[in-house]
């Protein structure tokens, strides 16, 4: 134990203090901030996985998102960000964007079973900035990083119609890569972005948990209303190919909204859509 003089006094005070002082925890985020994940992160912190072979002919193949190299290259305590339940997945929150038209439910061509679908519009006047600098990351950083992830393995899998140079490949593959942001068919209209929800196993029910951001409290998946302005937590799980066609598979399993009911028409009837000004 240090002797304590004058001269070292205020030292050993001060680490006596700093000692006995509970630390505050690293608040601790659920999803990474998608401004910071530009190419060569994404690049670095993403592995795509040997495909798994599809009974439709396709395959699948899961990305590997490395949370502790994200954290170590943007210079963030390993702590401060947990995706857990979904660790190896990247997990990102979109800004505020419109549902127009809240789940949708079909039937599997094949199955039969319902699946189920939220479609973002990339429109909200309190973030239009923010928003369209999401749906260019989608198509400008997050889009090259997967086609290049993509053809950095080809030759190491037994995919048909994948042969020739690196060029023609190049070209097969993009050509075949859906862009999750999607164009809307009515022209001055915002960009889409269309994301599955998961089912349970054992039931034909998603797997949403959705917030009312005003009220704090939880809704039924089947009760989100459209119109509202509403955040998801995207999952990028990975890829599937059928056929000619290479689908990025994006999910959201929790969804935050806001903003107020829809606004109603001129006669105070049924939703009004939303152009661009």
């Amino acid at each position: 134990m240090a002797t304590l003089t004058s001269a070292n006094e205020e030292a050993l005070l001060q680490a006596a203090v700093a000692q006995h002082t509970p630390k505050s925890k690293t608040p601790t985020k659920r999803s990474v901030d998608w401004q910071t994940l530009t190419y060569d992160v994404l690049k670095a912190t993403l592995t795509l996985q040997e495909p798994k072979p599809l009974s439709t002919g396709g395959f699948m193949a899961f990305f590997r998102f490395n949370l502790n190299k994200y954290c170590e290259i943007v210079g963030l305590p390993k702590e401060s960000i947990d995706l857990a339940p979904f660790n190896y997945a990247l997990t990102i929150k979109s800004p505020f964007a419109r549902i127009p038209f809240g789940v949708s439910e079909f039937p599997d061509e094949k199955s039969g079973q319902p699946k189920y679908t939220l479609m973002l519009t990339l429109y909200n006047p309190q973030c239009q900035d923010e928003l369209d600098a999401f749906g260019q990351w989608f198509q400008q950083v997050y889009r090259p990083v997967v086609l290049d992830l993509f053809l950095d393995q080809i030759d190491q899998w037994d995919i048909k119609n994948l042969s020739g140079t690196l060029e023609q490949k190049r070209a097969f593959v993009e050509m075949m890569l859906n862009n999750p942001v999607s164009k809307s068919k009515k022209e001055g209209y915002k960009d889409n972005i269309s994301l599955k929800l998961k089912t349970y196993k054992d039931k034909d029910q998603p797997i949403l948990t959705a917030w009312n951001d005003k009220t704090k409290g939880k809704v039924e998946w089947n009760l989100v209303p459209q119109g509202y302005m509403a955040s998801a937590f995207i999952n990028f799980e990975g890829l599937t190919m059928v056929q000619k066609s290479l689908y990025p598979r994006l999910f959201t399993r929790e969804l935050i909204y806001t903003n107020g009911p829809p606004r109603l028409n001129a006669d105070g009837q049924g939703e009004q859509e939303f152009p661009i000004d």
